[in-house]
């Protein structure tokens, strides 16, 4: 089983790129706790929570299907490496302006803007460059492996940071995290793709328009879309809201938050691992009709406690499902869709999953201005589990054959 949850390792530009793109990924997260915890020594308020971690996700929404056009029309890899140059110069600034006490909230948001349009262009080829690495047949291993040190740095990056705030303070943090980028750069330097880009035949709008049909004509990829924007939309605020809830409701301070966020990494790496270790098992869909369940009962147990200990006990499931959903919708759609048009779906699939997902932030921002977060927190999961059954009901197939 070791082997098989492993196999797609055995091509060696994959292995270089996911090796240093895991120590990137936890530099990443290291950074996200501590920019939250940032945001909260500057303004002490969960609205301004939102809207950081709404404006760093809302370039999605006009950036990732123009980025999927490109990523079907140009070498994704050079796309790749001028993304994490300009993602590193930015984790640079961000760490001189908080070393020298110069930051301020404007500057927050203006940095966190400039990342999310870093992330909207290099995700859809970030995603579609897998299979350039690993072919179609190690295709779906490499995927949830990807997923691993996604949700593997999920796990180690926060509780890495919120033990090092106390020693390094917050603008070591930072720089931490902008040394992460080197080694992704200098690895994408040296891989070479095993596919070429295809002739360029249609203008730039035909290949948009183009890709738009094929999901709007395949009902199952589109149905899929939909799930994934739902649990976007509604299921991830919980998130967004979590340093509120560790400093304010739990009585924490950044290590009780960088636990919090640890062991729900747990859980959402174990969810990849299994998903790597089982990525050959048919009848997928049915997984993430049961991930809904598992993340909506979590997060209600979750939404319940007042406790420290006691929160750090369903968090591991709502990691765990909540990644078991969104890999497994991904390897799915992987599998149904043609090569030729990867890339362009691909970016849809990044707009219904992070395109959204400001909408949700800001949302649940504005909310709490008005209504304790552990109500919006249990709308949100109830809201989720509701549109995705019924989404299911829509469309059996997705239970019955895939």
């Amino acid at each position: 089983m070791i082997d098989r949850m492993f196999s797609s390792l055995k091509h060696k530009y994959f292995r270089l790129f996911w090796i240093t793109q895991a120590v990137s990924l936890i530099g990443s997260w290291m950074y996200f706790l501590t920019r939250n915890w940032l945001v909260l020594e500057l303004t002490d308020s969960p609205f301004w929570l939102g809207i950081i971690s709404g404006i760093t996700l809302s370039p999605v929404i006009f950036l990732s299907l123009p980025a999927g056009v490109l990523a079907d029309r140009i070498d994704k890899r050079y796309l790749l490496i001028i993304t994490q140059i300009a993602a590193m110069v930015l984790a640079f600034v961000i760490t001189y302006l908080t070393y020298n006490d110069l930051v301020t909230i404007n500057h927050v948001l203006i940095i966190s803007l400039c990342f999310g349009i870093v992330n909207a262009v290099e995700g859809p080829s970030r995603q579609s460059y897998i299979v350039e690495l690993v072919g179609r047949k190690d295709l779906l291993n490499a995927i949830a492996l990807n997923s691993s040190i996604f949700n593997g740095a999920r796990m180690l990056g926060p509780a890495i940071a919120g033990v090092l705030i106390s020693f390094v303070g917050i603008s070591g943090v930072f720089l931490i995290n902008a040394i992460s980028f080197v080694g992704v750069v200098i690895a994408l330097f040296f891989i070479k793709s095993e596919f070429k880009v295809r002739e360029k035949k249609n203008s730039a709008f035909q290949d948009f328009v183009e890709g738009f049909k094929y999901i709007w004509n395949h009902k199952l990829v589109f149905n899929l879309m939909l799930i994934v924007a739902t649990f976007s939309l509604f299921g991830m605020s919980y998130a967004v809201l979590l340093p509120y809830f560790a400093k304010h409701i739990l009585n924490g301070g950044s290590r009780e938050l960088g636990y919090l966020m640890g062991v729900n990494g747990i859980g959402a790496l174990l969810g990849a691992l299994g998903l790597a270790a089982f990525s050959h098992i048919e009848k997928r869909g049915r997984w993430v009709l049961v991930s809904a369940f598992i993340f909506t009962i979590g997060l209600w147990f979750f939404s319940f406690s007042k406790n420290f200990y006691f929160s750090l006990i369903p968090l591991p499931f709502v990691g765990f499902s909540m990644v078991f959903l969104v890999a497994t919708a991904n390897t799915i759609l992987q599998t149904l869709v043609k090569d030729n048009v990867r890339g362009r779906v691909m970016s849809f699939f990044t707009f219904m999953f992070l395109g959204v997902a400001p909408i949700g932030s800001f949302f649940a921002g504005f909310l709490s201005e008005y209504l304790d977060v552990i109500i919006i927190i249990r709308i949100g999961s109830a809201l989720c589990l509701f549109l995705i059954v019924l989404a299911f009901l829509r469309t059996p197939k997705l239970v019955k054959e895939i």
